[in-house]
């Protein structure tokens, strides 16, 4: 074999590999996140609510909202749900909104 073709063999070779190496890296996930997670982002969703409202209308931190009173805050998709079933608490601007299930909560929050 001339040197030629032993160059194109061998860059023929590290295409492949490098393609091969793309598909592995690169494939996109193809699951769900988990109740829990998904739980963990409603609660941000009622904070982010909760805080508008609160903005909105000059409440204090020890104000609590009613779930009619963030109902425009939340769009078309109204009030959110637990996946997993669980209770959402709204609780006072200042605190973090909570649900019912352990290890559903936000890690900590400050209101305004």
């Amino acid at each position: 074999m001339c040197h030629k073709t032993k160059l194109m063999l061998w860059m023929l070779f590290a295409l492949v590999i490098s393609i091969m190496a793309m598909m592995l890296f690169t494939s996109p996930v193809r699951s769900e996140r988990s109740p829990t997670y998904r739980c963990i982002d409603n609660l941000r969703i009622l904070q982010i609510a909760k805080d508008a409202w609160a903005n909105d209308h000059g409440k204090t931190l020890k104000d609590t909202p009613m779930r009619q009173d963030l109902k425009v805050y939340l769009g078309a998709n109204g009030m959110p749900k637990c996946p997993s079933a669980g209770t959402y608490v709204l609780g006072s601007v200042g605190e973090s909104p909570s649900c019912s299930l352990p290890g559903h909560r936000l890690s900590s929050h400050v209101g305004l």
